[in-house]
């Protein structure tokens, strides 16, 4: 069992550092040396995953001794390697000198021996600290397994996720060994200042802002990066693309990924300083060859006439859409010449979809509104006044930038999830005036409308202020159509399907008798119809169509019950005590899931040609799913949809499995737990969450937590096989 220096937990880490999801493990257990007279056979490799394996069950990782008890804890616990993937500016060199900061190299490696004799994996001698010290390349067999033991002691070492196998596999070469992929290839962030206070301005980005904006968006595998300096004004960060070659555009997600956050952050931050006064900022983002982005930086820095922006050369915007990251760009461009004479285009970053992007720490602070944040109603006059010194922060910048849009919508996202509707209604409001047809403003207008709604218990309040959020939705799809991306349309079909949801939480505390029930059932018919159709046209317009899948299924099945009551004229259709036994709810998902898995291409054969899947079918379908959640978590850096990203991606993995098997159960278990885990650090800033049930609500962290506890109950209360419940439908569930 563990010692009290390695608790369970720290064992549970080590082990998750050193296998860190199944298709790692999987590459060891199948991974053969050739190379050499000590060459290890196959009873050899077998008998090193034994080895391992009663080592993990020993210290009470596993609970048996099986290598599918492994399997299903790694499944399970499996890492985030997406937030976790790569040390891209860490060398072998700067871990050594971390671990001295403990103990001597030797007492360090005894231990790293004294595991690797656990595991039975060869003695190793102390010459590979050298040997990868002068030359980080992980390209034999007895390297990568080195690398193992090593992610798994640095686990318990420092217990930090972020040192594990694949991270450590994929670390920085030192300046004098080359690797074209790793070192010559990536994301290049030039950020430029200018106006009176720009020397001071740009001092205070490269020596405080930056490292704080890494450490609060928790980008484990950036910690420590430092800028480059140009000049006084002028410097730039450096972030390297996956290990692969230099062309294949997937391996820059993480880096184009981390360079659009960090922007956002410290476009915001500067908005807030006192050198926004009488400085402007420009931020430029460009991917490919290093010394390609170095020869173009001048004339990239120069195309943006317009102060306080961020903007992207095209093959970065190219990487961001195709890593589905959620921004909207101007649809004008510039464009300037290279030093060799060849013409570039460089786009600017109008919108970020907030859902999306962390808050800004300076917004989150407590003097940042008044004590009573409803006074905003009363000292906002958007006049453009200057500065009032007895005036909260916020009140200030709405009253001298009203027209600041990116100031504007940080404001309105944090009212909004601090669920001060009406506040944020009105700040939209005059927003509007200066830009009526901005998309994000108007999302934002239907969704608090949508909460002031969803906060009562009248169908006859709810209503009216539903017409007035639709009446949103209309106009944007009217005058606004060259912005409107996915993210715009799945709001917007969401905004229609909250109709039935509010009509289902109406019937659930006993109001039945307020309304004509077949007249609200057909209007709940024809408002899941809308949601399909506009839901629909965000996936024809998205390259990956996550979002717009995930909601076309469960907009399909509410559309498919609802006409089955509409038929049938019955009310205990939606009540899961009273419904009858011939109403089966997981049919109606099971073939709305197979329609739209089959329309994109996830299996082969239509609904009509199967009842149910083959295991190979499942098995692609389930690989399908897991990437589509990889992908779509890597965009995801908000406090505030983190808990419902978790909950949706257990809710996403549950109902598509017939069949769930105890891997299954514990996995979506340590998926909604996590939910949890992260609803509770929004407490701590006084924001919430989207609800679970109500899909377009803003609810507080406490309610979000109570409503995920009733399903962990009732998913524990199930008998072993047996499905249940549908986690994403709790209001039919």
């Amino acid at each position: 069992m563990a010692s009290k220096k390695e608790s369970i937990e720290d064992l549970s880490l080590a082990v998750l550092n050193m296998f860190p999801d199944k298709t790692s493990y999987a590459e060891f257990k199948n991974e053969f040396r050739n190379e050499s007279k000590n060459a290890t056979n196959d009873n050899e490799r077998e008998k090193t995953i034994k080895a391992i394996i009663k080592t993990f069950f020993e210290k009470g990782v596993i609970t048996n001794n099986s290598e599918k008890a492994l399997i299903s804890f790694i499944e399970t616990n499996q890492l985030n390697l997406s937030k976790h993937r790569s040390h891209s500016q860490i060398t072998f060199q700067d871990i050594i000198d971390k671990l001295l900061t403990i103990d001597s190299l030797n007492n360090h490696i005894k231990a790293i021996k004294k595991h690797a004799s656990d595991f039975a994996i060869w003695e190793f001698r102390t010459s590979i600290f050298t040997r990868l010290k002068k030359d980080y390349i992980v390209n034999t067999s007895r390297k990568r397994e080195f690398i193992r033991v090593l992610s798994y002691y640095l686990a318990l070492v420092f217990k930090n996720r972020s040192y594990n196998y694949e991270s450590l596999s994929r670390l920085q070469r030192s300046p004098s060994q080359g690797g074209e992929d790793v070192e010559e290839y990536g994301v290049r962030v030039d950020l430029r200042v200018k106006g009176n206070s720009e020397i001071f301005a740009t001092r205070w980005l490269k020596d405080i802002a930056i490292s704080q904006t890494i450490e609060e968006l928790d980008l484990q595998h950036l910690f420590g990066l430092k800028p480059s300096d140009d000049n006084n004004t002028t410097f730039y960060l450096t972030l390297h693309k996956r290990r692969g070659p230099g062309g294949q555009s997937s391996l820059y997600n993480i880096a184009i990924r981390d360079a659009i956050h960090i922007s956002h952050q410290i476009l915001v931050k500067f908005l807030l300083s006192e050198y926004a006064m009488d400085s402007q900022i420009l931020i430029a983002i460009s991917a490919g060859h290093f010394d390609f982005l170095r020869n173009i930086q001048p004339f990239l820095l120069v195309v943006e006439k317009t102060g306080n922006s961020i903007i992207l050369t095209e093959y970065a915007k190219y990487i961001s859409k195709i890593s589905d990251l959620k921004v909207i760009f101007d649809s004008n461009y510039k464009t300037f010449k290279t030093i060799e004479g060849e013409e570039q285009k460089a786009f600017r970053i109008s919108h970020f979809w907030p859902l999306y992007f962390n808050f800004v720490s300076e917004i989150m602070k407590k003097d940042f509104f008044p004590d009573n944040e409803d006074d905003l109603l009363e000292e906002i006059n958007f006049t453009g006044e200057e500065e009032v010194n007895d005036m909260p922060k916020a009140v200030n910048l709405l009253n001298e930038y009203p027209q600041n849009l990116f100031i504007v919508i940080e404001i309105v996202k944090i009212l909004t999830m601090r669920k001060k509707h009406f506040c944020a209604i009105k700040i939209i409001d005059h927003a509007l005036t200066h830009s009526p047809y901005d998309v994000v403003l108007r999302i934002y207008m239907s969704v608090n409308m949508l909460n002031i709604g969803f906060d009562s218990n009248s169908l006859f309040v709810f209503n009216r202020f539903y017409a007035l959020a639709i009446e949103e939705i209309q106009y944007l799809t009217e005058h606004c159509s060259k912005d409107l991306d996915e993210e715009a349309f799945v709001e917007s079909g969401l905004i229609f399907l909250s109709k039935p949801i509010f009509f289902l939480k109406y019937l659930s505390i006993g109001n039945n008798c307020e309304v004509d029930f077949k007249e609200q059932v057909a209007e709940c018919v024809d408002s899941t119809e809308n949601a399909i159709n506009i839901l629909t046209r965000g996936a024809v317009c998205s390259l990956t169509k996550p979002r717009s899948t995930f909601w076309l299924i469960y907009a399909s099945t509410m559309n498919s019950v609802f006409k089955e009551a509409l038929n049938k004229s019955k009310k205990s259709i939606f009540n899961n005590k009273r419904r009858s036994k011939d109403f089966d709810l997981e049919m109606h998902y099971s073939k709305s899931a197979l329609a739209y898995f089959h329309t994109f291409g996830w299996i082969k054969r239509s609904v009509n040609e199967l009842s149910e899947l083959n295991d190979e079918e499942s098995i692609f379908l389930k690989n399908k799913l897991e990437k589509a959640i990889e992908n779509y978590s890597n965009v995801v850096l908000s406090q505030s949809f983190l808990p419902n990203i978790e909950y949706a991606f257990a809710g996403f993995i549950w109902d598509s499995d017939p069949n769930p098997s105890q891997t299954t159960v514990e996995r979506v278990l340590m998926l909604l737990n996590d939910a949890i885990d992260k609803a509770k650090k929004c407490n701590k800033f006084n924001i919430g969450t989207m609800g679970i049930m109500w899909y377009s609500k803003v609810v507080t962290a406490d309610e979000f937590i109570g409503e995920v506890e009733i399903v962990i109950n009732k998913i524990k209360g199930l008998n072993k096989g047996e499905k249940g419940i549908l986690i994403s439908l709790q209001a039919l569930s």
